[in-house]
């Protein structure tokens, strides 16, 4: 008997050794990648849309291998990762660990994410009063053009008649425009895609310039790649 007890006392510890080893190498890309890279936050379960009464995903991304850096204050060197994504619903970005748990990345300190080509900085919104990330589309030298990503949910259908849901419930992703000037204040300005906007961007002179540009290249003033593509194209003028 005291030799099972021992056996099976051996083999907790050691199973806790192990788990602890596991969440170490978990932990470490996440919160001690070096002492120049000062990244906090805190775990949770990652989310599972396949359980979720809600078609759909909170994410940004598709994937969650997204070559990726991360800035914080005071520091020069980037933490890079390939795990990360951005949970639309709770507005902050996450490192994927496992299968199973998420680091939620705490934005105090952080100066900027950057997502592939995508960079995200945190603002105050002011539809809500309280600071959340905005991708720069486009840097001026007196604005900057940001895209706010929102979630919201699409409510199915119901049949009037049984009172049953002919359609689930889905995710919808919002995109929100902004213009924040350089005598504003940091108050963001909530503008729409447009020629007036893209023309407020540049002066009089150059507008047929412009305007020839976005004929031959058969561009668009709501789609944001187009103007990205036109506002890059005033820089040169």
């Amino acid at each position: 008997m005291k030799y099972n007890v021992l056996t099976l006392l051996i083999f907790v510890i050691s199973s806790n050794s192990f788990s602890q080893i596991e969440n170490l190498n978990a932990a470490k890309d996440y919160t001690a990648i070096a002492s120049n890279s000062p990244i906090n936050g805190s775990w949770t379960r990652t989310f599972n849309s396949e359980s979720n009464s809600i078609k759909g995903d909170i994410y940004l991304y598709d994937s969650w291998s997204n070559k990726s850096q991360i800035f914080f204050d005071d520091v020069d060197s980037a933490l890079n990762t390939s795990k990360l994504n951005y949970n639309l619903q709770a507005e902050r970005f996450e490192l994927k660990a496992s299968k199973d748990s998420v680091f939620i990345i705490n934005p105090g300190n952080v100066r900027k994410v950057v997502v592939g080509t995508s960079v995200f900085k945190r603002y105050l919104d002011p539809e809500f009063n309280r600071n959340s990330f905005f991708q720069e589309l486009f840097l001026a030298q007196d604005k900057t053009l940001l895209k706010k990503y929102e979630l919201d949910i699409i409510v199915g259908a119901v049949n009037p008649m049984t009172n049953q849901k002919m359609k689930s419930d889905a995710y919808n992703v919002n995109e929100k425009y902004f213009v924040l000037a350089k005598d504003s204040k940091e108050v963001l300005d909530e503008v729409k895609l447009n020629k007036k906007l893209v023309y407020s961007f540049t002066s009089e002179e150059y507008t047929d310039d412009v305007k020839q540009f976005v004929k031959n290249n058969h561009l668009s003033y709501k789609d944001d790649d187009d103007v990205i593509l036109i506002l890059n194209y005033i820089k040169t003028l």
